[in-house]
């Protein structure tokens, strides 16, 4: 099926890639939220919920990564046609973003995104090798990008959506406080289709990734179910 979107846009046009924000604690690794094996719902044993063919899917997408291969999600990514009016007329593939928020107190954690031309959104799959920090490791492991989790995905639980956590250390933006390279997450949402999984919608939390990877309360509501990645 196919969509149409029109939007009224800024004088800017769709905007970049969302940016991290100089929030307190943005961006540390260190964290006081219970590692994720004490986190109801998460299983370090294989749960019936992922079948064979996503597992073996998340192998070919940590070899995407290793590879720096995306075409391996833009042919997979599911885009609509937009036409943003302001000044001008301007048309592109849309396609679905979010960035990570996590509020210490009320309201409720949310995500916040939108529509963004779909090279942006592959722009920020592929900062995650292009900004890679070599040799550099934390908790989660290496610097390099790789699958850190499985999971399924509350929105789209009726029709077997699933969820993948992927992680890298880049070098952290100057609006980002700290020092060191920054550990950032990237959780994409798939869907089946008859030719294997589809892409609609990619999380970014280049900001408080250890909410994803540690499975804080903060993502549970997202992510219900969590695995970490065995590849």
């Amino acid at each position: 099926m196919s969509i149409f979107l029109a939007l009224a846009c800024d004088s800017d046009g769709p905007g970049p890639a969302p940016q991290p924000t100089a929030t307190a604690a943005s961006g540390a690794v260190a964290t006081t939220v219970p590692a994720a094996s004490a986190m109801p719902g998460t299983t370090s044993t294989p749960d019936p919920r992922f079948t064979p063919a996503f597992r073996d899917f998340a192998r070919q997408l940590n070899a995407a990564l290793a590879n720096r291969d995306i075409a391996f999600f833009r042919t997979r990514a599911v885009t609509m046609p937009v036409v943003c009016c302001q000044s001008s007329i301007e048309r592109f593939d849309g396609f679905a973003v979010g960035e990570h928020r996590s509020p210490a107190g009320p309201p409720p954690p949310a995500i916040l995104g939108g529509i963004v031309p779909v090279d942006t959104a592959m722009g920020m799959i592929s900062r995650m090798w292009q900004e890679v920090v070599p040799n550099a490791s934390d908790r989660y492991g290496p610097s390099t990008p790789s699958v850190y989790a499985i999971g399924t995905d509350a929105d789209v639980s009726a029709k077997r959506g699933y969820t993948t956590a992927l992680t890298a250390m880049i070098q952290r933006p100057v609006n980002v406080p700290g020092s060191g390279p920054l550990r950032i997450a990237l959780v994409l949402t798939w869907v089946p289709d008859v030719n294997g999984f589809q892409l609609i919608l990619l999380v970014n939390a280049f900001v408080q990734a250890e909410e994803w990877l540690d499975r804080a309360p903060a993502t549970m509501g997202r992510m219900p179910v969590w695995e970490r990645f065995q590849p």
